[in-house]
């Protein structure tokens, strides 16, 4: 109650003045402003009750918005915006009077941890750039549970620095952002807040990157088997260690680098019967004819038809008969061996077969037509058994 205080009324020509004094008590009372009555509602020189919901705020009212019905009567079910209908401030609102009306505008407190429509968020600030933005809306790449702290959504391509450490539009592990939008490790990820993060494995690191560097030997040199994109160097094997350890002659034949035809299988002869990038020992077709040397029957001779005349797994292109280390299709004599290939006359027919290894007229031996003959058959049969095995059938 205000402290009672003196008053003085008193009539001048039939009109009734008041001064200031005791305190204008209730409805009724004669009043000057609102500020002599009870209620603050001072109307036509009299004290009335304060009407929640005229848009005035008086009397114990901490707000008016104006909710009156169509009657101009306030509503008794008035409330849910702001102001109740006992034109209290409800709880999660801010009420303030309209510059122009004077009535209440209450709008949902933004920062007190209460969402209220329009609200989409409220974690109990005002900060932008948490998830829920200085308006209680929430921002961009956030998710908002309402009340509380609002979550950053990993793998949708807008990096929430201070929240994530990437984001990359994924959720894949590997790729150096991993699937909690976490750099990992043997990466470097960069980006602008709020866009796409770019990852990209940091060779040198000592850290094997799985799928993106094949070694990292800790450091970007070339020349030691790992080059400066942590690829490995021509001639070169790495293992799989972290750091990798890396050498020019694994096999331990004594030929290194892009030297060896064979890095992984010991093979210091190099023997390469086919001339291309691998040596006999390591691969699995030497004459490069198609077939695969398990199933060649001239495994360092190109023979794509595989002929084999005789049936013994030898084929006819490398088919040694005499063993003298000369193949058939080149030997001069055939089932004599005779690895120098001799041939006085120069007939075709190497000395060790030919009956007249120095070519006499007739091909005859004095004393008799014998061995002219044997001759004449030998050379025949040598004719016969080279077209053979030169083409079955």
């Amino acid at each position: 109650m205000r402290p009672p205080r003196l008053r003085m009324a008193f009539a001048l020509g039939g009109m009734l003045l008041w001064a200031p004094g005791a305190h204008a008590a209730g409805t009724g009372d004669a009043c000057a402003s609102g500020g002599d009555c009870d209620s603050a509602v001072c109307v036509d020189d009299l004290c009335r009750a304060a009407v929640c919901g005229d848009g005035v705020i008086n009397g114990d009212e901490a707000c008016d918005d104006g909710g009156l019905d169509a009657a101009g009567v306030p509503a008794a079910a008035d409330g849910g915006d702001g102001c109740s209908a006992a034109c209290a401030v409800e709880e999660g609102y801010v009420c303030v009077p309209d510059t122009f009306s004077g009535a209440s505008l209450c709008t949902p407190d933004c920062g007190d941890g209460v969402v209220i429509a329009p609200e989409t968020c409220d974690d109990g600030g005002t900060d932008a750039g948490d998830g829920c933005s200085a308006f209680c809306a929430v921002e961009p790449g956030f998710t908002c549970p309402g009340a509380g702290a609002c979550q950053a959504v990993c793998g949708d391509g807008r990096w929430a620095e201070g929240f994530e450490g990437c984001d990359d539009d994924n959720t894949d592990d590997g790729d150096g952002c991993s699937a909690g939008c976490e750099v990992e490790g043997g990466w470097a990820c960069v980006g602008d807040s709020g866009g796409l993060s770019v990852c990209a494995s940091t060779c040198g690191d000592r850290v094997v990157d799985v799928g993106f560097e094949a070694c990292d030997d800790g450091d970007l040199d070339p020349g030691d088997g790992c080059d400066a994109d942590c690829a490995i160097e021509l001639g070169w094997v790495c293992d799989d260690a972290s750091p990798s350890h890396c050498t020019d002659d694994p096999d331990g034949d004594g030929v290194h680098g892009a030297h060896d035809n064979c890095p992984e299988v010991a093979n210091a002869d190099q023997a390469n019967a086919d001339g291309d990038a691998h040596g006999n020992a390591c691969d699995d077709d030497d004459d490069d004819d198609g077939v695969a040397d398990g199933d060649d029957v001239c495994p360092e001779v190109a023979d794509p038809e595989q002929l084999d005349c005789d049936g013994d797994g030898v084929g006819d292109l490398c088919e040694d008969a005499d063993g003298d280390g000369v193949t058939d299709r080149l030997d001069n004599c055939v089932e004599v061996a005779n690895l120098g290939q001799e041939d006085a006359d120069g007939d075709g027919l190497g000395d060790g077969c030919d009956a007249s290894p120095d070519g006499e007229p007739g091909g005859c031996q004095a004393g008799g037509g014998v061995t002219g003959l044997a001759g004449l058959l030998m050379a025949l049969a040598l004719v016969v058994a080279r077209r053979r095995r030169q083409r079955c059938g």
